[in-house]
């Protein structure tokens, strides 16, 4: 008798319901990360407030 493939041990549809129903526990863009804008002028105005230096 074979031994089971450890590829397979876990069951793929409970991965994908797993990490669907998985939320972002910080609710917190990361730090680095550039904003989220819907317009070119919402970005221009962002990227007019942005200081030169960033904080890290």
């Amino acid at each position: 008798m074979a031994a089971p493939d450890p590829h397979q041990a876990v069951d793929p549809e409970a991965v994908v319901i797993a990490v669907a129903c998985m939320k972002e526990t910080a609710q917190k863009p990361l730090a680095g990360s550039p904003p989220s804008v819907e317009t070119h002028a919402e970005a221009a105005e962002l990227a007019a407030a942005q200081t030169p230096d960033p904080r890290f």
